[in-house]
């Protein structure tokens, strides 16, 4: 690689980053617009990023894990760790 290659990259990188920094993201939960930084990543969304805000994201899942649905699932993946826990001792 020559150095003018080397800088194009370089640069290419900087620019990258300097573009994440500065997408902006919509939470409709809270209706605010915010930098994607503030999003949990997700791999199967389009954008890259989660729907809701980081704070948003946190209260929804509280919010779930003190429904009876949550409460089961929490127990259930409890008892799968144990299970797998157990298999490999």
């Amino acid at each position: 690689m020559t150095i003018h290659e080397d800088i194009a990259v370089i640069t290419h990188a900087a620019d990258t980053l300097e573009a994440r920094l500065t997408r902006l993201h919509r939470c409709p939960k809270c209706d605010t617009v915010k930098p994607v930084t503030e999003f949990a990543r997700n791999n199967h969304k389009s954008s890259g990023h989660g729907s809701y805000c980081l704070p948003c994201h946190r209260e929804v899942i509280n919010a779930y894990r003190h429904t009876d649905a949550g409460k089961l699932a929490n127990r259930l993946s409890a008892q799968a760790s144990r299970a797998k826990r157990l298999a490999r001792a």
